[in-house]
């Protein structure tokens, strides 16, 4: 199944990211993230998510610990 579509994201978690992880292309781009050329704004993210069904069918409680 494939979508297409446009969900608004803060640019500032999308930063974090790039800084915590990709620490030496942030330190090139970090000026030119969110002003200058705005590379956020201009971004193109694509997600891939890998998705495991444990059940089907409906909920009709939560899910607790046993109590005593």
């Amino acid at each position: 199944m494939k979508f297409n579509i446009s969900i608004p994201c803060e640019g500032a978690v999308l930063g974090r990211y790039l800084k915590q992880n990709h620490h030496e292309l942030w330190k090139q781009i970090q000026h030119d993230w969110e002003k200058g050329q705005q590379l956020y704004q201009k971004s193109n993210i694509h997600v891939e998510a890998k998705v495991f069904i444990r059940n089907i069918g409906g909920i009709n409680k939560t899910e607790h610990p046993k109590r005593r």
